[in-house]
């Protein structure tokens, strides 16, 4: 999906760290909607009123942001419905795996986000 002016990309930042997920937002400057979310347990609402066309997983393992889409997807009958890529950051302990889940079209795309916020 193009990135357009006229109507930008919507970005969700999801992790298990709120330092984490506003150093990525703030890296995220060419994009002017970018929410976070970091709870759990409005993780599904969060979603919903986010209507993201990219979610970013930020999560401290690659295991945790698995668990958060299947969450998404049992709780949250839309997300299937609604047109939007998956990008999986990990660390370059989990590279391997990553690419694992993402060769099983687990998620649409894998980056070694490196550094995370104790290394910034």
């Amino acid at each position: 999906m193009p990135f357009q002016r006229d109507n930008p990309v919507r970005v969700l930042v999801a992790a298990d760290s709120a330092a984490n997920a506003g150093l990525i937002r703030k890296l995220l400057t060419d994009f002017p909607n970018v929410a976070v979310s970091t709870s759990p347990d409005h993780s599904v609402e969060d979603f919903r009123r986010e209507q993201a066309d990219v979610l970013v997983l930020a999560f401290t393992e690659v295991e945790k942001s698995e668990r958060y889409c299947l969450g998404l997807y049992r709780q949250g009958a839309e997300m299937p419905a609604h047109e939007h890529r998956t990008i999986l950051l990990c660390s370059k302990d989990e590279v391997r795996k990553a690419f694992e889940l993402w060769r099983d079209d687990i998620f649409d795309d894998y980056v070694q986000f490196w550094p995370m916020t104790h290394d910034a």
